[in-house]
């Protein structure tokens, strides 16, 4: 899974931030370093949504 990972980065100086594409991500990438507040946003279309919205837990931006 983790082979086929891309990290991108949108550069905003002191703003800048990652996107990351890849299979199994949520649940398994920690998103902490990025996210300073209470809201993220999750890019998807109509195929994968089922799959992310179905989760049974929500996603942590805790550290691990």
């Amino acid at each position: 899974m983790r082979d086929s990972l891309r990290e991108l980065t949108v550069e905003l100086g002191d703003r800048s931030y990652p996107i990351v594409i890849g299979q199994g991500l949520l649940g398994s990438y920690d998103l902490s370093p990025f996210v300073s507040g209470s809201q993220v946003m999750i890019v998807t279309n109509e195929t994968v949504a089922p799959c992310i919205l179905s989760q049974p837990e929500p996603v942590s931006l805790e550290s691990r």
